[in-house]
């Protein structure tokens, strides 16, 4: 870190004894040092919205969000499933994103948002998936609302560590369906993670 302070305190000391024909290679120097400078620093992105719960949308929630199996070993492992995907499932029913008229896009900051709660085993620093924001799967649902759950089904297990449902949304002001898989999965320390969201 000295070594840097030293680097920018000799750059604007040759600044101020240069000529013209110097100036070209002091500000690619300076951009060079500024961007050895933000290494490091949290980079700004677009902030990623959502629309705010009505009381509609709460009931269906605390209604519909819930195994409709007879499957013990589903109930046993929802109780500890139910933090993380209330806000996946959320996400889903009221992500927007910080693109007007642009779902594909919106999508990717969706996923992106998630970070910590994505499995590692699916996470790729050099692409990003997409996760799937009901809203933007509809025709003439409002944008500016949350849809609400109709329905969940298809509870299974698919794995020993792994857990999968449907949920069913529904929009109350067009009536439009959408739905989305979730499959969630359990890291070897006991963390449920999102595997994967799809249509």
């Amino acid at each position: 870190m000295k070594k840097l302070a030293l680097l920018l305190a000799l750059n604007i000391a040759i600044q101020a004894t240069a000529t013209a024909a110097d100036s070209k290679i002091l500000d690619d120097l300076s951009k060079t040092l500024n961007t050895i400078a933000n290494l490091g620093k949290p980079q700004a992105g677009p902030a990623f919205s959502q629309n705010v719960m009505s009381n509609e949308v709460r009931v269906s929630f605390s209604t519909k969000l819930q195994p409709t199996t007879d499957d013990q070993r589903i109930y046993t492992e929802w109780e500890a499933i139910i933090p993380l995907a209330a806000r996946i499932v959320g996400l889903s029913a009221c992500g927007v994103g910080p693109y007007p008229q642009n779902g594909s896009q919106n999508e990717i900051e969706a996923w992106k948002s998630l970070g910590r709660w994505i499995d590692p085993d699916v996470k790729n620093p050099m692409y990003y998936g997409t996760f799937p924001l009901a809203v933007w799967h509809t025709q003439y649902h409002s944008k500016s609302s949350c849809m609400s759950i109709l329905r969940t089904d298809r509870w299974t297990k698919p794995s020993k560590n792994t857990l999968s449902f449907r949920a069913q949304f529904v929009s109350t002001g067009s009536d439009e369906t959408v739905n989305i898989n979730y499959l969630f999965k359990i890291l070897d320390d006991g963390t449920w993670v999102l595997n994967n969201a799809y249509l």
